[in-house]
């Protein structure tokens, strides 16, 4: 099970006071890194500048990605498994001294641009208040393919994977007989996999929803590291 996330609160001197929230979304193009990896740890943070520090974990690659045109392989899974745990969060953050009124989304590259989709995201853009965008963005050329590219890479993926089948049916079912590190392995073999529109997590594209202003206006704080 590798949708987890962790939680790291500061020692409360006054238990009536309600801390600041940050959720780190790592990056890593949408098929590698993880919140296990040191570089990632932000308990230094909590401890230092007196703020809960929650970094989420979430499906990378085909595994979070394939987009078949199924409800086995829909397409931005992986933005989901984050849209699940900023629900957690803004749910239950009250719990361990924080406020669903002060959360803020931190990410760096695909973690950026992740923090862009939910902006626009219906499922998402009410869970936090303000966020911080480091080296990436929704418009970035490698952060968003359209529909039709995402399910012509994904096809390209099942026939490395040995699957040729062409109803989408008996190809999901045909991956489905492969192992997990197989379809990793493969999935190094091929242009990226990136979030597209689904008509559910994202129902326009980032250039669209920004042109006609249906989005989630606020605070950003954004650079390139």
């Amino acid at each position: 099970d590798c949708l987890v996330l962790n939680i790291h609160v500061p020692t409360l001197v006054n238990n009536k006071r309600k801390l600041s929230t940050l959720v780190w979304i790592h990056g890593g193009g949408f098929y590698k890194n993880a919140i296990s990896k040191s570089e990632y740890d932000p308990e230094i943070i909590a401890a230092q500048q007196d703020v809960i520090v929650i970094a989420i974990q979430y499906r990378l690659g085909v595994l979070g990605l394939l987009y078949l045109r199924d409800e086995r392989a829909p397409g931005n899974m992986g933005l989901m498994d984050q849209a699940l745990a900023l629900k957690w969060v803004y749910d239950n953050v009250d719990t361990f001294g924080g406020s669903k009124e002060d959360i803020t989304l931190w990410g760096e590259s695909a973690g950026a641009a992740s923090i862009g989709f939910h902006l626009i995201s219906n499922h998402t853009r009410h869970l936090f208040q303000k966020v911080i965008m480091q080296s990436g963005s929704p418009f970035c050329f490698w952060s968003y393919a359209d529909p039709q590219e995402q399910l012509t890479r994904s096809k390209l993926f099942a026939k490395y994977a040995g699957c040729k089948k062409h109803n989408f049916t008996e190809l999901i079912e045909c991956l489905m007989t492969k192992s997990g590190d197989a379809l990793v392995n493969f999935d190094k073999s091929i242009l990226p996999l990136a979030p597209t529109i689904d008509g559910d997590f994202l129902t326009k594209d980032p250039f669209t929803a920004m042109k006609e202003k249906d989005y989630s206006a606020k605070p950003i704080l954004g650079g390139i590291v």
